[in-house]
């Protein structure tokens, strides 16, 4: 028997067309709800009694915990602030642009992301043929590279806003001044 981390694998399974917008509104309006009917059973209270503290209809109370009730950001930054709430949105990218190609360049490897260059290696000498002339920023820098794909860790890694520091495995942004000749060698590639 296949056990399911959340409903929309069992939709999937069912066949069923979901959008990732439609995803995301379904989880909000659950996280939202079941907020409050923490709140509700910590201070012992029932569905009548939420509903006249925050001034709302029993039945719209009803619906806003099971998920059913599409809430407006006022609505809940006021029944956030009645209740003492602190609301939290994290923004986490899960989909990350697709790169266009690695290619070699100098003996370096190049990937480009959107309109930005940036050179990896699996060695620390990247940082000493950048540094002097260019002033590479170190982005990467991982020890244990050998046991992931590189590539996915460091787009990972950039749209994360993340920097890693160890000594085999390094990445830096190539500098604008270099972005015409390399805008060449990928647009030749792909021809």
């Amino acid at each position: 028997m296949k056990v399911y981390s959340n409903v929309f694998e069992l939709m999937r399974d069912l066949g069923a067309k979901l959008s990732l917008e439609y995803e995301y509104l379904i989880s909000l309006k659950a996280q939202i709800g079941g907020q409050l009917m923490a709140y509700r059973k910590r201070y012992d209270l029932t569905q009548e009694d939420m509903a006249k503290y925050l001034e709302i209809d029993l039945k719209t109370y009803q619906a806003i915990e099971e998920g059913e009730y599409d809430l407006k950001i006022s609505e809940i930054a006021k029944i956030f602030s009645k209740l003492g709430l602190q609301p939290r949105l994290e923004f986490e990218q899960k989909y990350y642009p697709e790169f266009v190609d690695i290619k070699d360049y100098k003996g370096l490897k190049v990937i480009k992301i959107k309109t930005h260059y940036f050179a990896y290696e699996m060695k620390p000498t990247i940082e000493a043929l950048l540094k002097d002339k260019y002033h590479g920023k170190v982005l990467i820098d991982q020890s244990k590279a050998q046991e992931y794909d590189p590539t996915q860790q460091f787009i990972e890694a950039y749209f994360d806003g993340k920097e890693l520091q160890t000594d085999s495995f390094r990445c830096v942004q190539l500098p604008p001044e270099l972005k015409e000749e390399l805008d060449k060698l990928f647009e030749n590639s792909t021809k």
